[in-house]
């Protein structure tokens, strides 16, 4: 047994959550619930926690389920109140844009600045405003904050991918995003939230760096943007 293992409750979480003979995620909460006993203080305990009632099909409406991801991010940020993986899931919680930004200012303030999960969603709310010079330059600060996460490359090369089309394939865009391949190649990334369950699929086992970058970006599209 691994009680301390924050990978296996999360993975036993999510199994309990996805399993087709459960149409309520009860056994899921009751997991992560136990998991902060033997793990406390864990931000990634308490993001996946609130991320499942996000995602929760048991709500009778889906204010019902902000509010309660919302309060249940206040008791996690009252525990971990440097996290900035949970002050980026704060900004994101907000309906309107005048509140992420808000709440990006605090987050800033309250949290470590350079955390790569905080910064990339600072970079998500420019990016919502298309102030696109102010996005790259946020991304740029959120690989060089941690070139190992690599969230933070696959989120700016969809941000990138977005400008080219945008753009109608310009040279000078084709040219960034192929600086940002050879880049994120080079950093070889291992971390993250998304980047680890591709990078180790087996099926992607013989991929290169670039192909997992790709691959990772086409998973958050899935994402909603901002």
């Amino acid at each position: 047994s691994c009680p301390t293992s924050v990978d296996l409750w999360i993975s036993a979480a999510r199994l309990e959550s996805s399993a087709t003979h459960f149409n309520q995620p009860t056994r899921a909460r009751a997991i992560l619930e136990r998991s902060r006993v033997y793990v406390p203080r864990n931000p990634r305990l308490w993001l996946e926690a609130v991320c499942l009632e996000c995602d929760s099909p048991d709500a009778n409406a889906g204010a019902e389920q902000m509010a309660a991801a919302r309060s249940l991010l206040a008791r996690a940020l009252q525990e971990c109140p440097k996290s900035g993986l949970l002050w980026a899931q704060a900004i994101l919680l907000e309906p309107r844009a005048q509140q992420r930004k808000t709440k990006a200012v605090d987050a800033l303030k309250a949290a470590d600045s350079s955390d790569p999960a905080l910064v990339v969603v600072v970079a998500r709310v420019f990016w919502a405003e298309r102030r696109v010079e102010k996005a790259r330059a946020w991304f740029e600060r959120a690989v060089r904050a941690d070139p190992d996460y690599g969230d933070a490359w696959a989120w700016w090369l969809r941000f990138e991918l977005e400008q080219a089309a945008d753009e109608k394939q310009t040279q000078t865009q084709l040219q960034r995003v192929d600086q940002l391949e050879l880049a994120c190649a080079k950093a070889d990334p291992h971390h993250g939230l998304v980047w680890p369950s591709v990078s180790k699929d087996p099926l992607n086992a013989r991929l290169s760096t670039k192909d997992i970058l790709h691959k990772v970006a086409q998973a958050l599209g899935s994402t909603r943007q901002l």
